[in-house]
């Protein structure tokens, strides 16, 4: 299913820039060849071709709906026939039906918002659907900063709200096209910093309003709640749909002005220089056997300078700069001088943009290349002791086994560590499933013993030889007492 799925979503998208791409030059060729040589035949049934090709184009790339599906793996399937609710009421008519058709497949009901997950784990969203891209918004739109929202909404759309009253999250997955509750059941997470002082990715949920299609019943759900049935090993997320969410009033913090740097990791020392980031720190071990640390942390002696060099982001095409140099030169054979000339990240940011700064708006030409070159992205949650995670040393000592690996295996890993130091997230790209085996093994010889997969990404049917427990046994919120 995972080649059929890369082949149909590059056709799909090659097919409509081809046309975008060919349609001017075209247009120019027969407006030049009828004026001085008449209407040719095949002249114009090229320009049509194109032309439709074009519109195909455009339809697919600027309707929202289209995107979705195309990522989702389902353009054509189910046209017709997929949920698109837009109230409350709606939602929960269209989802008890659903999952009434679905549990006789054995597959329950599936809520798909933007396709991200499905684009990350190669494979087409089965059926019964019910897309939830049209059930957004603030519950109460009359509020000044709005903290209850419909489960379809875009995390960009609330980041905008808050923004616009200078107010953003304290902590939110880089990547903004996903609705509150698919960050719910894919158990998405950003880049915490020391003062994120919770590991859970869903410390800022205060409940979300959930209902259980095969009891029809509605719950408010805590965190721990919400992990026991998304998250735990006894957990059946087909029947469960969320219907709101409400925002912890801690978790919405002061826009304020946060300041960007970057250092070479090469000693236990500049480790512990990237730990002291504040506010959003990642770090990236490439296959150049350099690791590239990066963090946004309060203004230095608290003031806000801006200068040629420490000036303000984002600009134009900053975001896309940064993740093309940061990220994808991590993983590229050519890029021999990786990590170096550091001043070009520094500068400044509101803690809004720092958040949403790591990921560029992917354009279909970008999301294509992963499929092409046959990159697969599997990422685990790895639960540590927080004194063998603060141990500098022995984080420093991992960071140069995972380099020796991807010099020799190619790829790159996206390594994050808990505010509280008792999580590592090692986010791995590489270009087999094969690979993602030998360096679960390379893990395991290091001592890691056992660890999650996240569910949004790519997820080999095992972990061996590490062992592969719940996301819930990983975060053990409060409450909840068994995983």
């Amino acid at each position: 299913m995972t080649f059929a799925y890369s082949c149909c979503f590059v056709s799909i998208w090659l097919t409509g820039l081809a046309g975008l791409v060919f349609l001017l030059p075209v247009i120019g060729w027969f407006s030049i060849q009828t004026a001085f040589e008449g209407v040719n035949p095949f002249l114009v049934t090229t320009l049509i071709v194109v032309c439709v090709l074009a519109v195909f184009g455009a339809w697919t790339r600027f309707w929202p709906t289209l995107k979705h599906r195309i990522r989702a793996g389902v353009l054509f399937e189910g046209l017709f026939s997929d949920a698109f609710p837009t109230t409350e009421e709606e939602l929960m008519e269209l989802s008890m039906k659903a999952y009434k058709v679905g549990k006789g497949g054995g597959l329950g009901v599936t809520t798909v918002s933007h396709g991200w997950s499905f684009f990350l784990q190669k494979e087409s969203a089965p059926g019964p659907r019910i897309w939830t891209t049209r059930f957004k918004g603030a519950v109460d739109e009359d509020e000044f900063i709005p903290r209850v929202w419909k489960a379809g909404t875009a995390l960009a759309d609330v980041k905008k709200n808050f923004k616009n009253v200078g107010r953003t999250m304290l902590d939110s997955p880089s990547m903004e096209w996903l609705s509150l509750g698919s960050w719910i059941c894919s158990s998405s997470h950003g880049h915490p910093g020391a003062l994120s002082s919770s590991p859970s990715p869903l410390h800022w949920v205060k409940r979300a309003r959930v209902l259980d299609c095969e009891t029809r019943q509605i719950t408010d759900d805590d965190e721990a709640t919400l992990y026991s049935k998304f998250h735990s090993s006894t957990s059946k997320k087909t029947r469960y749909v969320i219907l709101t969410v409400e925002i912890k009033a801690e978790s919405i913090v002061e826009d304020s002005i946060v300041q960007r740097f970057a250092t070479r990791i090469e000693t236990p020392d500049r480790l512990n220089e990237w730990r002291r980031g504040n506010h959003v720190r990642l770090m990236f071990v490439s296959r150049h056997r350099r690791c590239l640390g990066i963090v946004w942390t309060s203004p230095m002696n608290g003031k806000v300078k801006v200068t040629p060099r420490y000036h303000m982001h984002p600009h134009v095409c900053s975001r896309l700069a940064f993740w093309n140099h940061a990220d994808v030169n991590a993983a590229i054979p050519c890029f021999c001088n990786y990590a170096e000339g550091l001043r070009a990240y520094d500068g400044y940011a509101k803690l809004s943009d720092a958040l949403s700064g790591v990921n560029p708006t992917f354009w279909p030409a970008q999301t294509i290349l992963p499929h092409i070159f046959t990159v697969y992205n599997n990422e685990l949650f790895v639960p540590l002791p927080s004194s063998t995670l603060s141990d500098a040393n022995w984080l420093f000592n991992l960071i140069i086994r995972i380099q020796d690996f991807h010099y020799n295996y190619g790829g790159r890993t996206e390594l994050r560590v808990s505010g509280d130091d008792t999580v590592l997230y090692l986010d791995l790209s590489v270009r087999s499933v094969n690979s993602i085996g030998l360096y679960h093994k390379m893990l395991f010889e290091y001592g890691i013993q056992k660890a999650s997969q996240h569910p949004g990404k790519f997820v080999k049917e095992n972990i061996l030889p590490i062992r592969e427990v719940p996301i819930a046994a990983v975060f053990r919120p409060l409450g909840l007492e068994s995983a």
